[in-house]
């Protein structure tokens, strides 16, 4: 079974070698497989490679909103996820936000 965005920890100044084994930890609680990557700061882009093929390219842009000044933000997030491409499971290009609390 493949989990996806399940324990993800971004460390963009590193981090210590007791940060990462509890991380570590975490991340084996939901899969018996993980993968860490080093962070790099710019666009942000997931290879998938298959025998030293690159067989998918996923640019990840992170979610935003932008404020109308009248507009509360569970009301911006909502109108965002009236966009068709806007899904869940990770099955359409964009997955649907969370207007949080």
């Amino acid at each position: 079974m493949i989990i996806l965005g399940k324990a993800i920890e971004i460390f963009p100044h590193g981090t210590d070698r007791k940060h990462y084994e509890s991380i570590d930890t975490e991340a084996f609680f939901h899969s018996d497989t993980v993968l860490a990557e080093e962070f790099l700061p710019d666009r942000e882009y997931q290879f998938f490679v298959i025998s030293e093929y690159v067989r998918a390219v996923l640019h990840r842009v992170p979610a935003k909103v932008k404020g109308d000044r009248i507009s509360s933000i569970s009301t911006l997030v909502q109108l965002k996820n009236k966009d068709p491409r806007h899904g869940r499971e990770y099955i359409s290009p964009l997955e649907r936000l969370n207007p949080g609390t």
